[in-house]
Protein backbone atom coordinates (compact mmCIF):
# COMPACT_ATOMS: atom_id res chain seq x y z
CA UNK A 1 0.00 0.00 0.00
CA UNK A 2 1.42 3.39 -1.02
CA UNK A 3 1.10 6.39 1.25
CA UNK A 4 -0.76 9.29 -0.41
CA UNK A 5 1.70 11.89 0.93
CA UNK A 6 5.02 10.21 0.12
CA UNK A 7 6.59 8.01 -2.52
CA UNK A 8 5.31 7.11 -5.99
CA UNK A 9 1.62 7.33 -5.02
CA UNK A 10 1.86 11.01 -4.06
CA UNK A 11 -1.13 13.12 -5.21
CA UNK A 12 -0.38 16.75 -6.05
CA UNK A 13 -2.70 19.73 -6.41
CA UNK A 14 -1.94 19.79 -10.13
CA UNK A 15 -3.30 16.27 -10.39
CA UNK A 16 -6.44 17.25 -8.53
CA UNK A 17 -7.13 20.08 -11.01
CA UNK A 18 -6.89 17.75 -14.00
CA UNK A 19 -10.06 15.67 -14.51
CA UNK A 20 -8.21 12.78 -16.10
CA UNK A 21 -5.83 12.66 -13.18
CA UNK A 22 -8.77 12.66 -10.78
CA UNK A 23 -10.31 9.73 -12.60
CA UNK A 24 -6.95 7.91 -12.44
CA UNK A 25 -6.75 8.14 -8.65
CA UNK A 26 -7.12 4.64 -7.30
CA UNK A 27 -10.40 3.62 -5.73
CA UNK A 28 -8.76 3.44 -2.34
CA UNK A 29 -8.63 7.27 -2.33
CA UNK A 30 -12.34 8.17 -2.13
CA UNK A 31 -11.74 11.13 0.20
CA UNK A 32 -9.44 12.77 -2.30
CA UNK A 33 -11.95 12.32 -5.09
CA UNK A 34 -14.74 13.69 -2.89
CA UNK A 35 -12.67 16.72 -1.91
CA UNK A 36 -11.84 17.41 -5.54
CA UNK A 37 -15.47 17.10 -6.57
CA UNK A 38 -16.53 19.35 -3.69
CA UNK A 39 -13.93 21.98 -4.66
CA UNK A 40 -15.09 21.96 -8.28
CA UNK A 41 -18.74 22.20 -7.23
CA UNK A 42 -17.91 25.12 -4.96
CA UNK A 43 -16.09 26.89 -7.80
CA UNK A 44 -19.06 26.34 -10.10
CA UNK A 45 -21.43 27.74 -7.48
CA UNK A 46 -19.24 30.82 -7.00
CA UNK A 47 -19.09 31.38 -10.77
CA UNK A 48 -22.88 31.12 -10.99
CA UNK A 49 -23.27 33.56 -8.08
CA UNK A 50 -20.99 36.05 -9.86
CA UNK A 51 -23.12 35.78 -13.00
CA UNK A 52 -26.30 36.35 -10.99
CA UNK A 53 -24.80 39.45 -9.35
CA UNK A 54 -23.75 40.79 -12.77
CA UNK A 55 -27.24 40.21 -14.16
CA UNK A 56 -28.81 41.93 -11.14
CA UNK A 57 -26.51 44.94 -11.59
CA UNK A 58 -27.46 45.16 -15.27
CA UNK A 59 -31.18 44.94 -14.45
CA UNK A 60 -30.82 47.60 -11.76
CA UNK A 61 -29.07 49.96 -14.16
CA UNK A 62 -31.76 49.42 -16.81
CA UNK A 63 -34.55 49.99 -14.28
CA UNK A 64 -32.91 53.18 -13.01
CA UNK A 65 -32.57 54.47 -16.58
CA UNK A 66 -36.22 53.65 -17.32
CA UNK A 67 -37.36 55.45 -14.17
CA UNK A 68 -35.39 58.55 -15.12
CA UNK A 69 -36.82 58.57 -18.66
CA UNK A 70 -40.37 58.09 -17.32
CA UNK A 71 -39.90 60.92 -14.86
CA UNK A 72 -38.67 63.22 -17.62
CA UNK A 73 -41.61 62.28 -19.86
CA UNK A 74 -44.05 62.92 -16.99
CA UNK A 75 -42.56 66.34 -16.33
CA UNK A 76 -42.76 67.25 -20.04
CA UNK A 77 -46.39 66.12 -20.25
CA UNK A 78 -47.32 68.04 -17.12
CA UNK A 79 -45.77 71.22 -18.54
CA UNK A 80 -47.62 70.76 -21.85
CA UNK A 81 -50.95 70.28 -20.05
CA UNK A 82 -50.39 73.45 -18.02
CA UNK A 83 -49.69 75.42 -21.19
CA UNK A 84 -52.82 74.12 -22.94
CA UNK A 85 -54.87 74.78 -19.82
CA UNK A 86 -53.61 78.35 -19.73
CA UNK A 87 -54.72 78.85 -23.33
CA UNK A 88 -58.15 77.20 -22.88
CA UNK A 89 -59.28 78.83 -19.62
CA UNK A 90 -60.06 82.24 -21.16
CA UNK A 91 -62.09 80.61 -23.96
CA UNK A 92 -64.09 78.48 -21.50
CA UNK A 93 -64.73 81.53 -19.27
CA UNK A 94 -65.99 83.62 -22.22
CA UNK A 95 -68.03 80.90 -23.98
CA UNK A 96 -68.91 78.04 -21.63
CA UNK A 97 -71.68 76.53 -23.82
CA UNK A 98 -69.51 76.52 -26.93
CA UNK A 99 -66.71 74.82 -24.95
CA UNK A 100 -69.17 72.22 -23.68
CA UNK A 101 -70.47 71.55 -27.20
CA UNK A 102 -66.94 71.17 -28.53
CA UNK A 103 -66.05 68.76 -25.71
CA UNK A 104 -69.15 66.64 -26.37
CA UNK A 105 -68.41 66.57 -30.11
CA UNK A 106 -64.78 65.57 -29.59
CA UNK A 107 -65.84 62.88 -27.12
CA UNK A 108 -68.38 61.48 -29.58
CA UNK A 109 -65.88 61.38 -32.44
CA UNK A 110 -63.22 59.71 -30.27
CA UNK A 111 -65.80 57.20 -29.04
CA UNK A 112 -66.72 56.30 -32.60
CA UNK A 113 -63.07 55.95 -33.62
CA UNK A 114 -61.87 53.91 -30.68
CA UNK A 115 -65.09 52.12 -29.78
CA UNK A 116 -65.57 48.38 -29.99
CA UNK A 117 -65.39 47.23 -33.60
CA UNK A 118 -66.61 43.70 -33.04
CA UNK A 119 -70.14 42.83 -34.09
CA UNK A 120 -72.81 43.07 -31.47
CA UNK A 121 -74.23 39.69 -30.57
CA UNK A 122 -77.68 39.40 -29.07
CA UNK A 123 -78.64 36.13 -27.45
CA UNK A 124 -82.31 35.25 -27.66
CA UNK A 125 -83.90 32.56 -25.53
CA UNK A 126 -86.16 30.17 -27.24
CA UNK A 127 -89.53 29.67 -25.57
CA UNK A 128 -90.05 26.34 -23.86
Amino acid sequence: MTDSTTGAGRITDAMLDDETAVAAIPARKPRTRAKTAARKAQDAILDAADKVVDAADTAHAAATDAIERASDAYDDARLAVRQVRGQLEPFVDERPYAALGIAVGVGFVLGMLFGARRPKVIYVRTPR
